[in-house]
């Protein structure tokens, strides 16, 4: 999705390039094609692994209509908006806010101390191996789901926010459980007062968050 990213049309045409192969595959004639490619033209842009469910739904309603069924150009791009949304807040939350910040913190913790490698190969391998076996396996699934999964996901939107709002919240306790073993930012002010002084980070703010 993130190629050709531009912040005005976001993942719009990496998406186009995604579907590029299948509609030459399924369409001979040149004005078929270019109708076909004007459908993946409009603003998209969700999250990247998650949202691969996406493409394989407008792949599987794609072929719906080059076979001649009852699927119009406006119904894929409508289900396209409407689940690029919540995939992104559902995304986003789990995967960026929640899984990534888990991954780092144990390949920081490997490596904050003498600089070991293996932590960041650690993060590399197992991030890497994750997000393209869940992209693929969601591909897929996506495919298989065709225009069923729209109405899936459409009828179950209080369970998504529920989940989103729940892993946002872990995504921030586990970042400031983070920062606050791996930061250090020591405050050297102290307050004076005649042959009164008072150390600031120690006196302040040490009680609230050491170090």
């Amino acid at each position: 999705h993130l190629t050709c990213f531009s912040q005005e049309h976001m993942q719009t045409f990496g998406y186009l390039c995604s579907m590029l192969p299948l509609v030459e595959e399924l369409y001979d004639n040149e004005d078929d094609k270019a109708t076909a490619m004007n459908t993946y033209t409009a603003f998209f842009n969700t999250e990247p692994q998650l949202g691969a469910l996406i493409p394989g739904i407008t792949i599987a309603m794609e072929e719906a209509r080059a076979k001649g069924e009852d699927v119009s150009e406006e119904l894929i791009v409508n289900t396209k908006n409407a689940l690029m949304g919540p995939f992104a807040g559902i995304g986003d939350s789990m995967l960026i806010g929640t899984y990534s910040p888990s991954l780092l913190s144990i390949a920081m913790s490997l490596c904050i101390n003498d600089g070991n490698p293996l932590g960041p190969i650690l993060f590399c391998v197992v991030w890497l191996t994750t997000m393209v076996g869940l992209q693929w396996w969601l591909f897929h699934k996506g495919y298989s789901m065709g225009i069923g999964a729209a109405n899936l996901f459409f009828n179950n939107k209080t369970l998504a926010d529920r989940i989103t709002t729940g892993l946002t919240m872990m995504g921030l306790i586990v970042i400031g459980g983070v920062a606050s073993t791996t930061v250090k930012a020591k405050v050297i002010l102290s307050y004076v007062n005649g042959d009164m002084t008072v150390a600031l980070q120690e006196a302040i703010f040490d009680k609230i968050l050491p170090n």
